[in-house]
């Protein structure tokens, strides 16, 4: 069965290759328009990411055509549009049309954000990322397995060195590159993140965060006279189990509650968006949950704006926060499992850390307790891993 369903899935794949060269093929055929770009994030499913602030920083610029791609669900989150910018849904007539037609393709993930099929032939390829990226990546992933076909490794040479890497530091981009051999040109752009830019602009604007507040407590149910702390975790591989607040054991639960009472907080888990349930969870008096039809297609940026503080383990959701002097807490209890077996990190967490370190559930309750000591407190190559974010 294991055997039958692996070739199946072999046979899948090379079919798409196949389907792919023929679409590479016909985009050799389109004139592309030297001042157009089309943008994508996370395989079409959300208006968000660094794609999103850069397609806006167009708005003020007229003299470039600008089309975002999504799927029909996005449309909704689109907001008013200038004449030089159009929302297209991915993979209709106007969005092949349009993939065909642009010069620029910028994404966060892939070229599959804009399209699951190549229509890229002769684009400039941009990849801004999602992130700052403290766990490793690709093919340096402990949990990475893939053996490659004879196609797939002729598509890598189809696609070998297409895509330019904008990145907010040299380490990280020499790290992506080696992750992904022969994918990305050399050098890497040193642009930073837009994300981080939408963060550091508007970090003391009072009436802003006012706003996201408010929009955020009507969609999932928050209290607005509460400290409200992110509770984002990462992307696990190899493992179906994050922990979660909302199932502590009744004397965790009891624990946590009197330190949050105590300093007039909640905690709202955000799930990384594979992971978020598409109907709102039972909430506590305690914690919430980002989730629901509206949870996979807010911009996150805004929540960390609006946020107070951050527990996470890797994510890159910790920088916004220190950008912005909050607390920080990487809760790391699952740290030997992640590093030596799921995904790993690009250094000890020690090093890379952007605020205090929590082994364990009763850490994280004592560190809960004194939250501001996890201000400003990063490791020794933290630094370093943002530096073109000035």
């Amino acid at each position: 069965m294991r055997h039958s369903n692996k070739a199946k899935a072999n046979t899948m794949r090379a079919i798409k290759n196949l389907i792919n060269l023929c679409f590479l093929l016909l985009g050799h055929l389109f004139i592309r328009t030297k001042r157009k770009i089309v943008f994508g994030a996370w395989e079409g499913c959300s208006y968000s990411d660094n794609p999103k602030f850069l397609f806006e920083y167009f708005f003020d610029h007229p003299e470039w055509t600008i089309v975002w791609i999504g799927n029909k669900s996005v449309k909704k989150t689109i907001p008013k549009l200038p004449a030089n910018a159009s929302f297209a849904v991915r993979h209709s007539l106007l969005g092949i049309w349009h993939a065909l037609t642009a010069k620029v393709w910028i994404f966060s993930h892939s070229p599959n954000d804009i399209s699951l099929v190549a229509l890229w032939a002769n684009a400039l390829l941009i990849d801004t990322c999602h992130g700052v990226a403290l766990k490793k990546v690709g093919e340096s992933c402990p949990s990475f397995q893939k053996k490659h076909s004879i196609l797939d490794s002729f598509w890598r040479r189809v696609f070998s060195n297409k895509i330019y890497l904008a990145m907010p530091s040299k380490s990280q981009g020499e790290n992506t590159i080696k992750s992904f051999p022969g994918l990305f040109q050399e050098p890497i752009l040193p642009f930073g993140s837009t994300t981080l830019d939408y963060i550091t602009k508007w970090k003391h604007n009072a009436r802003i965060i006012k706003g996201l507040r408010e929009k955020f407590a009507t969609l999932f149910h928050l209290p607005l006279d509460k400290k409200w702390i992110v509770y984002a975790p990462t992307f696990r591989h190899t493992t179906s189990y994050n922990f979660s607040f909302q199932s502590l054991p009744k004397d965790k639960n009891k624990l946590l509650t009197e330190v949050l009472t105590n300093h007039n907080a909640i905690i709202i888990e955000k799930l990384h968006p594979s992971s978020i349930t598409n109907t709102l969870t039972t909430q506590s008096n305690i914690v919430f949950s980002i989730s629901g039809p509206d949870a996979k297609t807010i911009e996150p940026h805004e929540l960390w704006l609006a946020a107070d503080a951050i527990i996470s383990d890797y994510s890159s959701a910790v920088i916004p926060f220190f950008l912005q002097g909050k607390p920080v807490i990487h809760f790391a209890y699952d740290y030997d499992f992640h590093v030596k077996q799921d995904t790993g990190l690009i250094a000890d967490l020690a090093d890379i850390r952007f605020g205090i370190i929590a082994k364990d559930f009763d850490e994280l309750c004592r560190i809960l307790d004194n939250i501001n000591a996890a201000r400003n407190n990063c490791g020794r190559m933290a630094p370093q891993l943002i530096e073109y974010e000035n």
